[in-house]
């Protein structure tokens, strides 16, 4: 015999976004329903970002072994057990799964359903044998990888994002397809651990990056071995008895690639079949479900976050949940903007910006300034391993900060404050009065933003007022 259920909030999907917005309104004591067919967290922790942070910073280490003559250690060539780097991806899946796992949300007072979810109206969802009849909906299903139209394609085993944590052995050979920073940030590790890797793409790698932090990031790829062409025509695979063939033209001359594996890291393609949607009322396409500024879609009943609607990180998600929350519990006003979230890419050297690009910040304001400063002004720059990089600041006429890119060592971490600063409008002396501890990399964000006050330590008036003060004794 069926369930029928009638909370507050179903949430469909439980990644990034939806486990927020679920843990979010029961928080608040609110009754809600998380569904989810797969395992709790995911693609985000299960086969995605967790494994690949993890093996980059496997990765890192054995490229740290092999430059410790640099720091005064004898330098070596590591030892690698493929098995126990898988091992250690798993360990740490396992060490974050807790936290997110039913058992935990029910003791939260959360009813987690295990099943797949299907709108059989407007306003109801079915999961197996239970009935959701709930005030409001939202989606987060999140995307999957798409395998691109490429011919010879289907003749071999075409890894993606996901699936390629799963081999038992390294890649001897990788041949990356596809323009996502996903595929740049994964080629850069096997490249470490020791495979052989290209990266070829139709289009141009990186084509949203400001030229400042773009072309640095492709040439340190490249000092390390990794081949990149981009963007190529006429890309076909044929396999062999030992992988595969590539073959393609680049910059008008026919090239070749033998591999063993090949991993496409393009497109992702969001999930919105099989879930009814169409009986829901929820318009969508080929990019995903639409929604209005406040993230509700063509339902009114029906709401949707996250990759879904290409929101492209799990940051997003979660900014757009926490977004959502108030907006469903407290009727406010709320507007998702992409420039609120920063952006992100896991490489070493890693990038990272801010709030709006120089491009968008000049179509804004005519005043805009710029205030730049290499890492290497910072003392901590200077003691391990060459730290290569800059701060960028984009500040208003007005002195407010727009926002900022930042390249070199921890890049994802230093941007926390510029993107607290840009969305909250900050102004630029907030960020020079900072206080940074002692010999971290921090202080180049601290240093970058002094350089405001430069031009008017020598003004005219300053320079009077000094001098008037001076006759005072």
């Amino acid at each position: 015999m069926s369930e029928t259920l009638k909370p507050d909030i179903c949430i469909i999907g439980a990644g990034p976004g939806g486990l927020a917005l679920a843990m979010g309104a029961a928080a608040f004591g609110v009754p809600t329903v998380l569904i989810e067919k797969g395992a709790m967290g995911g693609t985000h922790l299960n086969a995605g970002s967790v494994a690949a942070r993890t093996l980059a910073e496997t990765a890192r280490a054995a490229y740290v072994m092999r430059r410790a003559d640099k720091l005064g250690l004898a330098a070596s060539e590591p030892r690698f057990d493929y098995a126990q780097v898988q091992a250690r991806l798993q360990t740490a899946i396992a060490a974050i799964a807790p936290s997110v796992s039913a058992a935990r949300l029910q003791a939260m007072n959360l009813r987690v359903i295990h099943g797949a979810a299907r709108f059989i109206s407007r306003k109801t969802v079915e999961a197996g044998d239970v009935r959701v009849e709930a005030r409001r909906f939202v989606i987060a299903t999140g995307a999957a990888p798409l395998l691109p139209h490429i011919a010879g394609l289907e003749y071999v085993r075409a890894l993606t994002s996901e699936t390629i944590f799963a081999l038992t052995e390294l890649p001897a050979r990788l041949l990356v397809i596809g323009t996502s920073v996903h595929g740049l940030e994964l080629a850069q590790a096997y490249q470490r651990l020791g495979s052989k890797v290209t990266v070829i793409a139709e289009s141009a790698l990186l084509p949203d990056l400001d030229t400042e932090l773009r072309q640095p990031l492709l040439d340190a790829l490249m000092r390390e071995g990794i081949v990149l062409h981009a963007p190529v025509d006429t890309i076909r695979i044929d396999p062999d008895g030992s992988g595969l063939n590539a073959s393609y033209r680049h910059d008008g001359h026919d090239e070749t690639c033998a591999a063993t594996h090949v991993l496409i890291a393009g497109h992702r393609a969001p999930n919105v079949h099989a879930i009814g949607l169409e009986q829901a009322g929820v318009a969508f396409d080929h990019d995903g479900i639409k929604v209005k500024q406040n993230l509700r879609t063509s339902n009114w009943r029906v709401h949707a976050i996250g990759d879904v609607i290409g929101a492209g990180s799990a940051q997003a998600a979660q900014s757009q949940a926490s977004l959502l929350l108030r907006h469903l519990l407290f009727r406010q006003p709320v507007s998702f903007a992409a420039a609120s979230v920063a952006r992100v890419i896991h490489t070493d050297p890693s990038v990272a910006t801010a709030g709006l690009t120089e491009t968008e910040a000049r179509a804004q304001d005519a005043k805009l300034r710029l205030y730049r400063l290499p890492l290497s002004e910072a003392d901590a720059a200077h003691t391990g391993l060459p730290a290569p990089g800059h701060v960028k600041a984009v500040v208003g006429g007005d002195g407010r900060i727009l926002g900022a890119s930042i390249i070199g060592p921890q890049a994802h971490e230093l941007i926390a404050p510029w993107q607290l600063a840009a969305t909250k409008r900050l102004r630029i002396e907030d960020m020079a009065a900072m206080p940074v501890p002692a010999m971290s990399l921090a202080d180049a964000s601290r240093r970058t933003a002094l350089q405001h006050f430069s031009a008017k330590f020598r003004s005219p008036s300053v320079q009077s007022l000094i001098g008037l003060l001076r006759k005072f004794g």
